[in-house]
C-alpha cells in the first residue's frame, strides 16, 4: 500500500511551504519533494463563506440551527428562498476558484502536481491501494473542500482524502486540551442494551476523559452540544440506526421523533 502525505506548513512570502511524501508500507523507502503553493485567494475564501451561509439557510439545516449561530446583521426570522439549486451554484463557484488556485502554473508548485500525476499513473498499472493524507496547520485551509480538486477527481477517483491537523508530531505547538473529550449520545434504543456501552464510557471517564452525556436529545440540543467549545475528540452513539441499501446515506434515531 502506498501512503501519500501532503504537508502544508506555515506561510513564507505569501506562499505555503509544501512537502509531498510518498511511502510504501512494504518497506522503509520514503521519497519526498518540496514546493510552494501560492497563498489562499481571497475570492476562494469569500466563496467558501458564502456557500456555508447559503447552506445554513436551508430549511432542513435551520431546524437544528440557533440564532446564536448567525451574526446579528444576518439574523432572519423566517426561511429565505434558498433551495438546493442555490447550493449547487455556490458549490460550483467554490469548485471553480479552488481549481483556478490549485491548477495555477506557479513554478514552485508545479513539481508537486507533476509528482502526483506520475504516482497516479504508477498506481493505475500496479493496482496498489493508496491512502491520502493532508496535514494542515492553517485553519482556513482546513475549510477548503480539497476533494473537489480536479487532479484528485481524475487521478485518484477511488481515494478519500483524510485531513490531519497534526502528523506524527511534526507540527509543533502546545496542546490546548489536557483531556480527551467525548460526547456520548444515547438515542432511541428500544430492545438495545446500552448499559455495556455506558460502562465502557464510564471507565474512560475514570481514567481522565471528559465526557458529556446526552440521553435521547432533540436535534436542537445535539446541535448546540456539538457547537460547544472546545469541541470533542470522540463521538459515540448508542441506539437505532439505518441506511440506504447502497450505503450512501445513513440515519441515527435520536428519540421517537427526531433522527439525523
Amino acid at each position: 500500500m502506498k501512503i501519500i502525505t501532503i504537508q502544508l506548513i506555515g506561510n513564507v512570502d505569501d506562499k505555503f511551504y509544501v512537502k509531498l511524501t510518498l511511502r510504501d508500507t512494504k518497506d522503509s523507502n520514503v521519497h519526498s519533494i518540496d514546493g510552494f503553493l501560492p497563498s489562499l485567494p481571497s475570492q476562494l475564501e469569500t466563496n467558501v463563506k458564502q456557500w456555508k451561509k447559503v447552506y445554513r439557510q436551508l430549511e432542513e439545516v435551520r431546524k437544528v440551527a440557533t440564532l446564536e449561530d448567525v451574526p446579528k446583521e444576518e439574523t432572519r426570522l423566517s426561511p429565505t428562498s434558498v433551495n438546493n439549486h442555490s447550493i449547487a451554484e455556490q458549490k460550483e463557484q467554490v469548485k471553480t476558484t479552488l481549481n483556478q488556485w490549485l491548477n495555477c502554473g506557479e513554478i514552485d508548485w508545479q513539481p508537486i502536481r507533476d509528482e502526483l500525476i506520475a504516482v497516479s499513473i504508477f498506481l493505475q498499472y500496479s493496482g496498489e491501494e493508496v491512502r491520502f493524507f493532508l496535514e494542515i496547520q492553517d485553519p482556513n485551509l482546513r475549510q477548503i473542500p480539497w476533494q473537489e480538486w480536479s487532479l484528485f477527481e481524475s487521478r485518484f477517483p477511488q481515494t478519500k482524502i483524510a485531513i490531519r491537523v497534526r502528523g506524527k508530531g511534526r507540527f509543533k505547538g502546545v496542546r490546548k486540551l489536557s483531556k480527551v473529550r467525548i460526547i456520548f449520545i444515547i438515542g432511541k434504543s428500544d430492545g438495545i442494551d446500552t448499559k455495556s456501552d455506558l460502562k465502557v464510557i464510564q471507565r474512560l471517564e475514570e481514567k481522565g476523559a471528559e465526557v458529556k452525556y446526552l440521553n435521547q436529545p432533540t436535534r436542537e440540543i445535539l446541535s448546540n452540544a456539538l457547537r460547544e467549545e472546545p469541541g470533542y475528540h470522540i463521538l459515540v452513539f448508542a441506539g437505532h440506526s439505518r441506511s440506504k441499501k447502497d450505503g450512501s446515506i445513513g440515519w441515527i434515531d435520536l428519540n421517537d421523533e427526531d433522527r439525523l
